[in-house]
């Protein structure tokens, strides 16, 4: 064997240890994760504590969401991700604390969409082969007109600073009706959509007093550790959207209530299903199948 070969396999032994090693300290139980006063505290002693803690609550909420995503792909009722979407924008105008505080927990809004599209599928599984007539869905919207009507929205320039300084700059060139897109060039200012994420959350402070802004009207308001510097740019005010352009919503509202609740289908799916268990201790995770839901009322 010439010295070459031989080189070469020792680089590959050394190299093969050295990621062992990564892979060890990456990802072994054992692995200290925080030392107080001298204890370590390892991997699997969080593990373990996450595990007794959530870990059946949210396997059963995995295997719920499989069975509806696979009967929903089964029978063609998978919402699409414009529906997602929708669903989603939807959710923001009408009832946008319960995003801000999903977000709290779901800072990407992964589990949060994830669980968005399973309660849409459910939705579709309930009204697949439910019909509905024209006469229907204008009666159920003449009944249930409060459930459609849209609450005011405001059209905002949000300026987020430091400091005072920085926050009185802001205020004085939304003042000046200066464009967001020069506002943003300047250091220390963020502009909402252009150089700050479009999705930060605002303190319910800073959101009552948007309601209460008129067009043309800037606000600086304190929030937090940061300042908010707010031109209001156009309000929408509540409205009931006519039957027309809500035909499609009204349509699937209608269909519903006349449709098996949630619970019906979750039982039929539950026990249609076939899971098999594989670690005893995560069997009270499996649902019974009538005490399951995936929360879908806001999903129109």
């Amino acid at each position: 064997m010439n010295r070459t070969v031989v080189g070469c396999i020792i680089l590959i032994a050394v190299v093969s240890l050295i990621a062992n090693v990564a892979l060890y300290d990456r990802y072994s139980s054992e692995r200290v994760l925080v030392t107080v006063n001298g204890e370590p505290i390892h991997k699997k002693d969080l593990d373990d504590r996450l595990d007794y803690l959530y870990a059946t609550d949210v396997l059963r909420q995995m295997i719920v969401t499989d069975l509806i995503l696979q009967e929903a792909k089964r029978k063609n009722a998978m919402p699409s991700d414009e529906d997602v979407q929708k669903s989603y924008q939807q959710l923001l105008r009408i009832d946008p604390k319960s995003v801000e505080t999903a977000r709290e927990y779901d800072p990407q809004m992964t589990f949060f969409m994830e669980g968005l599209r399973a309660s849409l599928a459910l939705r579709n599984l309930r009204v697949l082969n439910v019909p509905v007539t024209t006469d229907e869905i204008a009666a159920y919207y003449a009944a249930h007109k409060s459930d459609f009507v849209l609450p005011q929205q405001s059209q905002t320039t949000i300026v987020l600073t430091a400091d005072e300084v920085d926050a009185a700059t802001a205020k004085r060139l939304l003042d000046d009706n200066v464009s967001p897109a020069v506002v943003a060039e300047q250091p220390g200012l963020m502009v909402v959509g252009i150089n700050a994420a479009s999705d930060t959350p605002l303190l319910p402070s800073v959101r009552r007093a948007i309601m209460k802004m008129r067009p043309g009207d800037v606000k600086l308001i304190p929030a937090g550790a940061q300042f908010a510097v707010i031109r209001c740019v156009r309000v929408d005010a509540e409205v009931l959207p006519p039957l027309d352009s809500i035909r499609a919503d009204v349509a699937i509202a209608a269909r519903l209530a006349k449709a098996p609740s949630e619970q019906v289908v979750l039982e039929r799916l539950r026990r249609d299903a076939s899971i098999t268990v594989e670690a005893s201790k995560y069997a009270t995770a499996v649902p019974t199948g009538s005490d399951e839901t995936i929360g879908s009322d806001t999903a129109r």
